[in-house]
């Protein structure tokens, strides 16, 4: 196992201390990933991952609009980077799985929860590592 640690590359972030500086915000930061390690790759069109509780319905909302085409909707699945890895297109909220998105290099595509996710989406969105489709309170009604 040790041997495996060897290839393995990490972006780290302290949990639940995280402070931004909006003018310096990394688009693969705050990340804790295994980058370069990811042993088995799922191809898809689309990959919509809005988390647990309430985001779910939101994630289930979009998800339903989409085409027919190869597309997975995820729950808290353990091989989420498999996932992320081989999609064409991402669908998320601005969580840890967008930030493994861009870490990835892909440019997922991202709704946020609150008015400081909102700043660092729009900003992010300026420099093209992420499209930010808005604040899903505001942007999507499911009700």
């Amino acid at each position: 196992m040790e041997n495996d640690f060897i290839n393995w590359e990490f972006i780290y972030d302290t949990p639940h201390k995280i402070t931004y500086n909006y003018g310096k915000v990394s688009p693969a930061s705050p990340v804790n990933y295994r980058i370069n390690y990811i042993p088995h790759v799922i191809e898809s069109d689309v990959v919509v991952t809005f988390g647990k509780g309430e985001f779910v319905k939101y994630g289930e909302s979009i998800f339903n609009t989409l085409p027919v085409c190869e597309k997975h909707i995820l729950y808290n699945v353990d091989n989420l980077p498999s996932y992320l890895k081989g999609a064409k297109r991402i669908i998320t909220v601005w969580s840890q799985t967008a930030r493994e998105a861009i870490a990835l290099g892909k440019i997922p595509e991202v709704y946020s929860a609150n008015t400081v996710d909102d700043k660092i989406c729009k900003k992010l969105d300026k420099k093209g590592v992420l499209t930010w489709k808005g604040n899903m309170f505001q942007e999507i009604n499911i009700y």
